[in-house]
């Protein structure tokens, strides 16, 4: 699985080093971007400060967006639906909106934490091959 397939694709499985060093990637280019463009943004006047804010915007979304795939690819590692991704983010909206505290997000990290060493099922399970496994061939079973 290339990179863009692992950043971008709902489909397949991530195993756990790789989902952790996907994930620390993704902060650091997210804080390196922000840092970047928001003095930029904060600081410009008129349609100066609107362009980079536009681009915080879209990095914003696209890093979103790798880091449901990356969680949609660990839970099917660990043999559950990515629909549960989906609840994780609606209960996160909702309690940000109910405590009015954006720090509820923290909580994310605690997920992260827990996708981060919780094991996968060994072989090939109905998301694919185990992505540990030496065996080349796309749905073949581990024996174990």
């Amino acid at each position: 699985m290339n990179d863009i397939n692992i950043l971008f694709s709902l489909q397949g499985r991530l195993n756990r080093l790789r989902y952790f060093l996907y994930t620390i990637g993704l902060m650091i280019f997210q804080a390196i971007a922000t840092a970047v463009l928001a003095p930029v943004a904060v600081g410009g006047s008129g349609a100066g400060g609107l362009v980079p804010m536009l681009a915080i915007v879209a990095i914003e979304l696209v890093v979103a967006w790798c880091w449901i795939a990356l969680m949609v690819k660990r839970l099917h590692d660990l043999g559950h639906s990515g629909w549960y991704v989906l609840g994780l983010v609606a209960i996160l909206a909702l309690l940000t909106f109910i405590f009015r505290d954006p720090r509820v997000s923290y909580l994310l990290f605690v997920v992260v934490g827990i996708l981060s060493f919780a094991p996968g099922t060994k072989g090939t399970n109905r998301f694919g091959p185990d992505p540990l496994s030496k065996d080349p061939a796309p749905g073949a079973a581990a024996e174990n």
